[in-house]
């Protein structure tokens, strides 16, 4: 099982574009991340998997990375927060789904790896609220219609998200078709 789409770089290292392929799943249900970062679980991702990953990328013109991912229940918006998430963890990167992932797939026995692309970097506000996407992950039209409307100041923002989400988008696009067919590879041998 791959939890595999966007996540937000919580690294200086990790830029807009890069793969980032998980070591741990790591979860935090706090609803506020100043202070202290409580860790409530971790779960690793399979190793042999990753490190297949991992060779993978050494032959792809994107970069990557290897290291814990950090599952949270909000979207973090602020950079201050992201920096201060990222001092306080062994997290490269962030993202709101890989955690509930993991655990389906350790409860039924499967392996379970992540391969993300970041979307949003380090350095980066991030100016949407959870309203404007639906759970099955879509703009939502009208909220986000409505948002623009009230703050037009944040078209910027939300154009240069679009060309980021573009660019991660092309390195999954990059990454898979490999990927998969050495995951297939390896199940006929």
């Amino acid at each position: 099982m791959v939890s595999s789409g966007f996540a937000g770089s919580i690294n200086p290292a990790v830029g807009v574009g890069d793969l980032v392929i998980g070591k741990h799943v790591l979860y935090s249900s706090q609803e506020v991340l100043e202070g202290e970062i409580r860790v409530d679980s971790t779960l690793s991702c399979d190793a042999s998997i990753a490190d297949m990953a991992v060779r993978l990328c050494n032959n792809e013109v994107f970069k990557s990375h290897y290291g814990d991912i950090l599952t949270v229940n909000k979207i973090i918006r602020q950079s201050s927060v992201k920096k201060h998430v990222g001092n306080q963890t062994s997290a490269i990167a962030v993202d709101m789904e890989s955690f509930a992932i993991a655990e389906r797939a350790h409860a039924m026995g499967i392996p379970f790896v992540v391969a993300r692309a970041i979307s949003d970097g380090i350095d980066e506000d991030l100016e949407i609220h959870e309203n404007m996407v639906t759970e099955g992950g879509n703009v939502n039209i009208s909220a986000t219609a409505r948002h623009l409307l009230n703050k037009p100041h944040h078209i910027p923002y939300l154009n240069r998200l679009r060309k980021q989400t573009k660019s991660a988008t092309d390195t999954l696009s990059a990454f898979f078709p490999n990927f998969i067919t050495q995951i297939y590879n390896s199940l006929l041998t």
